[in-house]
Order: C-alpha cells, then structure tokens, then sequence
C-alpha cells in the first residue's frame, strides 16, 4: 500500500472503519504545517528508508497492555501500521456493525503477537482489502516476495506515553511522555530521529490518523 491518504482511506471503508477516522497527509514539521491537521490525532504513520540504529528497546509492560502484532508478511507494513494504530486507538462505536477489521482484532486482542500474526495471514477479508488498495495507488505496488527499501510503522499515545509500533520489533518502543495537547508535536520529535539516521534521504513521508 503506498503513503498515499486515498488509498488508506479507501482501505479503512472495506474493513468497515467509519469515515469520522480518516488519514491525511503531514507536509512537514513546521508549527504551521502541523496547525493544518484537523481534528484529534489519534497517531502518525511513517514511512521511510530502511536503515539500522533505530531504538530496539522493547517496554515490556506495554507490550502486555498494548495491542502488538509482529509482521511475517512481506510488503504488508502500511496494513500493519494502520492495524496497531486502530486497535489501540479506537473503539466498537468507530466501525461499522459487521466490519471485518472490528472482528479481526476483538479475536486477535489475547493472542500472542506471532500468534496474532498467523490469525493476520489467514485473514481473506483484511488481504483482500489489502490488495485492492494496494492496486488502487499511483505506484505498481510490489510482490510479496519483493524486497523493498522503505517500511511503515504508527506512533501512538497511551497512558501518558508514546510509543511506536512496528512489527519488524518485538514490541513497542517508548519514547518517552506526551499529553493529548502536545502529542503531534512529540510524535514529530520522534520521527527527527529517522531522519537523522539518514538526512541526506527525502523519501520521508508522514499521514496522521484523525477523527473529526
């Protein structure tokens, strides 16, 4: 699925999330920029180059309270990201009566994160969707067996922290304490540390999951 906020969206109706959550594009760090996301953020995606040096220290206690899923499927960040942002971040009233990703993660909540992922591989409905906006962007989307050189991840808040959520780790990563009022502004310092890793690269891109 490519960083494009029509595509994700279109995704989000298939698997039944109702259109007050929706993904809009963040065009840069600037105070201004940031002041033109509407709505309440309820996290960030990031997509960018694949590099080492990023924080592997997983915070084991939110790792039981958090929803996390490890990822075993090749090119299916961008779902997996969009997984761990709605599953920690919404609730039964922000999806539809019989959507598929509100089924999906009520019988994926008490598993193990590997065990999670094996549910996620045999999940037609979520695939499904997958593939058609994966079909549906501007970009040839990739095999599955492809290797790429960009990933996704989502950053959240909960319980006064932020975390970032990604299923190539073994669980969320905490970067430290936010407040629903700062949270886009401390998510964005987090993502200053991608960049730094590589600052010469410009294939950065970030949406934030709103709900207006």
């Amino acid at each position: 699925m490519e960083s494009n906020p029509e595509v994700m969206n279109q995704f989000l109706r298939k698997v039944g999330v109702k259109s007050h959550i929706t993904v809009v594009d963040v065009l840069g760090f600037d105070d201004e920029l940031l002041q033109m996301v509407e709505g309440k953020v309820e996290g960030l995606l990031l997509c960018y180059p694949i590099k080492d040096g990023t924080d592997n220290e997983v915070d084991e206690d939110a790792k039981g309270r958090l929803y996390f899923m490890r990822q075993t499927i090749r090119n299916a960040c961008a779902t997996m990201a969009l997984i761990h942002l709605l599953a920690n971040q919404c609730s039964d009233d922000d999806f539809e009566e019989n959507s598929s990703m509100k089924e999906f993660i009520r019988e994926s909540k008490q598993l193990e994160p590997e065990v999670k992922a094996n549910k996620f591989e045999s999940c037609e409905t979520i695939a499904t969707a997958h593939e058609n906006a994966s079909v549906g962007g501007q970009t040839e989307a990739p095999a599955a067996s492809d290797s790429v050189e960009y990933h996704f991840i989502s950053i959240i808040h909960n319980n006064g922290q932020i975390y970032e959520m990604d299923g190539r780790k073994h669980g969320p990563i905490n970067h430290g304490q936010t407040t629903q009022q700062t949270f886009l502004k401390d998510a964005i310092g987090v993502i200053r540390k991608f960049v730094k890793i590589d600052p010469s690269n410009p294939n950065f891109s970030m949406q934030a999951v709103t709900r207006i």
